[in-house]
């Protein structure tokens, strides 16, 4: 296991058990991926993220998730790479321990394994805007990831982070419908390196209230949140 993953305030910990993506998103380079360079003595392969398995961290139990906390399962990859085999070992060890919440995340939930996700676990996607994201991440758009999350049977989260200038009544529309479990909102953490189109904080917050008012009480949490990146 390695310390809490600092992008959820409610994770109590991340088990990397695979490592390693290629949707190349812009803006994973100088946080994620960076992270990863600390890895260069230890594996290769953690440090070019390249996606590769972990195995030998699912011999460990994992820590205890208090109500409305979990594991990012895993926090340095993306669930879309992961062969169907190893799914299926994690999924056997979210089973074993039963006790505890898991956070899936993919920016493809389209090509998960087509295999039931345990009732502990939580799928997640991040929902950057209801924009095209050409130029910025080689994932599917948010309208085909929203798409697909809608299709799986299971608990739902959504992250909009690093938020894009969006379409307010739309990207509303499309968050809501995915009856979500839990929205984070938040700003991207590296702007001056990372020059995303942002949204004003006026239009955020209007976001924010939009979803509260729509998902009549939806648990929305805000995360870094700042005014607009002006270059």
């Amino acid at each position: 296991m390695t310390p809490p993953a600092r992008m959820y305030a409610d994770s109590v910990g991340s088990i990397n058990f695979y490592v390693g993506c290629s949707h190349g998103c812009r803006y994973c380079v100088p946080s994620f991926q960076a992270q990863m360079k600390r890895q260069r003595k230890r594996c290769r392969l953690c440090y070019e993220y390249v996606p590769h398995p972990h195995l030998e961290r699912l011999s460990r139990p994992p820590p205890r998730t208090p109500d409305g906390s979990f594991i990012f399962f895993p926090s340095a990859s993306d669930w879309a790479f992961i062969p169907a085999d190893i799914a299926e070992t994690a999924y056997r060890y979210m089973e074993k321990w039963h006790d505890r919440t898991f956070l899936i995340q993919t920016k493809d939930p389209g090509h998960l394994p087509l295999v039931s996700i345990p009732e502990n676990g939580i799928l997640g996607t991040t929902l950057e805007t209801n924009r095209p994201t050409d130029g910025i991440s080689n994932a599917p758009s948010p309208a085909s990831r929203a798409y697909a999350l809608s299709c799986w049977p299971a608990r739902r989260m959504v992250t909009v982070e690093p938020i894009m200038d969006f379409d307010l009544m739309e990207f509303a529309a499309m968050i809501v419908r995915l009856e979500p479990w839990r929205v984070y909102v938040g700003y991207d953490s590296h702007p001056q390196v990372n020059h995303l189109p942002e949204p004003p904080l006026e239009k955020t917050m209007a976001l924010v209230e939009n979803l509260r008012e729509r998902g009549l009480g939806l648990d929305v949490r805000l995360k870094s949140m700042r005014e607009k990146w002006i270059p």
